[in-house]
Formats: C-alpha cells, sequence, structure tokens
C-alpha cells in the first residue's frame, strides 16, 4: 500500500509539473499584460476583482447560463439587457447612475471602447490615486 500512495503523490507531481511548464510558457506572455493591475496600491480583493473583469471571469448572469446554470440572463435593472460584465460596469442604468456619483471621471464611461482591459487602463492613468 505505501508504495501505491507513493506513486500516485509522484504522479501528482509529475502532473503539476508538467500543468505549472505548461502554463508558464503562456503566462509570460500574459505576465506583463497584468502587471498594471498587480502593481497597484489597493486592497487585493479589488486588485482580484479588475483581474477577474479583465478575464471576463466575474459570474454575470450571462457567464453562469452559459455554464449550464439556469437562470435568466436578463440584467435585474435593464431587463431585458443581457447581463455581461460590459453592462454591468458601463451600461446599465444603475452603473451609470453610481459612475455620476463616484469621484472617478464619468466621462471616462462614456467614452470608453468596448475593451474593458483598457477601459480600466484609461481610468487608472487619470487617477493617479488609484
Amino acid at each position: 500500500m505505501a508504495n501505491k500512495g507513493n506513486s500516485r503523490d509522484k504522479m501528482k507531481s509529475a502532473y503539476n509539473l508538467a500543468c505549472g511548464l505548461a502554463s508558464n510558457t503562456a503566462s509570460s506572455h500574459n505576465a506583463s499584460k497584468w502587471d498594471f493591475v498587480w502593481g497597484l496600491i489597493l486592497a487585493p480583493k479589488i486588485m482580484l476583482f479588475i483581474w477577474k473583469v479583465c478575464q471576463r471571469a466575474v459570474p454575470t448572469l450571462t457567464n453562469l447560463h452559459r455554464r449550464a446554470v439556469r437562470i435568466e440572463r436578463g440584467c435585474v435593472f435593464c431587463d431585458p439587457d443581457e447581463e455581461e460584465i460590459l453592462h454591468i460596469l458601463m451600461e446599465c442604468t444603475f452603473a451609470r447612475l453610481v459612475w455620476a456619483l463616484s469621484e472617478v471621471a464619468w466621462k471616462l464611461v462614456q467614452l470608453c471602447s468596448e475593451d474593458i482591459e483598457e477601459w480600466f487602463r484609461s481610468i487608472l492613468k487619470q487617477n493617479p490615486l488609484l
């Protein structure tokens, strides 16, 4: 029995090593891409949220629906618009109100492109305190 557990551990280590090598080659190209997030002086929760937004990994209703969760995709505030991350952060009536009341320039939301990563970069450039 001891050998079986030991070989399982070795297999697991080899698998993790292989996965690490594969992801390192892919992630080395993306490492500098995310430096703008990890270099921020913000709470780790906020940096993780920004990273998840840029990866489109936030569990929006549309993303949950894609993962076979039986749920309506419509925005709670703007139904029938689908609840995608761009909608939640920029297009939704409620989001626009929040941005209008925030210290971050509202014009950034109005002038942003469809590229969420570029949108965050433009906010960070114009708000050096972030």
